[in-house]
C-alpha cells in the first residue's frame, strides 16, 4: 500500500473514522508521488478526521516545477487537482515545459480538415508514422518483411506507399497540379508541408487539403483491400 503511494500508482484504503459515537466508513484516494512521508501520514491519519484535510493540503500545494528537457532525467510532478491522475497530470506537465515555437503547427491543423473524424484519426496516425503498413510491424519485429502491394518494387512504407508509389504517381500529379504547383514535388506531400501551406484563399485551401487528405485515405484502403 505504501509501496503504490510512493509509485503514484494510487494509494487506496477504506478507513473507519469515529463521529459522535457511531462508526462511519471513509474512502480515502490519493494520487500523486507524495513520498514515503505522506504516505505514512495517510495511514497514521485515517483515525483523526481533524487531520485528513492536511493530506490534501499537502498535495495540493506543491507547484509545478520547470522542465529541463535538456539536462538529467529527474522526478518532476505537479498536483494541481487531488483528482487529476499522474498520465494527466505528466502530459499537461511536460506540454506546458515545450516551447511552443518548437511545435509544428501542422498538428492542430489535422483535427481542422474538413473529413470525417476516421480520415483525421488517419492522417494523424500517417504523420506520426504510426501506419501498419509493412515496413512499420518489420521494425516491431511482429511482421515479415513485405513489398508494396502496389508496385512489387519498394518497401511497403508509408513514404512509398502512400506517396511515392508509380502506381499512385499520376494521382497526385493531378492534385498538384490543380494547385499550380508545378513541376510536381512530392516532398511537399511526404513532409506534410500541405498541411501547414496557405495561399490566401480560405476556401481553396480548405478544398485542396480535403482533397490531399481523401485521396491518401483512399490510397490506403485500397492497399489494405489487397491484402484481406
Amino acid at each position: 500500500m505504501i509501496l503504490g503511494g510512493i509509485l503514484g500508482l494510487g494509494l487506496s484504503k477504506t478507513a473507519t473514522l469515529p463521529s459522535s459515537g457511531k462508526k462511519q466508513s471513509s474512502r480515502v484516494n490519493v494520487q500523486g508521488i507524495g513520498g514515503l512521508l505522506v504516505a505514512i501520514q495517510i495511514l497514521d491519519f485515517f483515525k483523526d478526521r481533524s487531520r485528513l484535510g492536511t493530506i490534501k493540503t499537502e498535495l495540493t500545494a506543491s507547484k509545478t516545477p520547470q522542465l529541463d528537457v535538456h539536462g538529467p532525467s529527474r522526478w518532476a510532478w505537479s498536483s494541481p487537482n487531488h483528482m487529476a491522475s499522474i498520465s494527466s497530470t505528466v502530459y499537461e506537465h511536460i506540454s506546458n515545459s515545450v516551447d511552443s515555437g518548437a511545435q509544428w503547427s501542422g498538428w492542430n491543423q489535422i483535427w481542422k480538415l474538413s473529413v470525417i473524424p476516421r480520415v483525421k484519426t488517419f492522417i494523424w496516425k500517417l504523420a506520426h508514422g504510426k501506419l501498419s503498413t509493412g515496413a512499420y510491424l518489420y521494425s516491431l519485429n511482429i511482421g515479415p518483411y513485405v513489398n508494396c502491394y502496389f508496385c512489387d518494387l519498394e518497401e511497403d512504407s508509408i513514404d512509398h506507399t502512400i506517396w511515392k508509389c508509380s502506381k499512385v504517381k499520376h494521382i497526385w500529379d493531378s492534385i498538384l497540379a490543380s494547385m499550380n504547383i508545378c513541376p510536381p514535388d512530392l516532398l511537399f506531400l511526404s513532409s506534410g508541408r500541405w498541411l501547414t501551406h496557405w495561399n490566401h484563399k480560405r476556401m481553396e485551401n480548405i478544398k485542396n487539403k480535403a482533397l490531399i487528405t481523401s485521396a491518401a485515405w483512399l490510397i490506403w484502403k485500397e492497399r489494405c483491400n489487397f491484402i484481406f
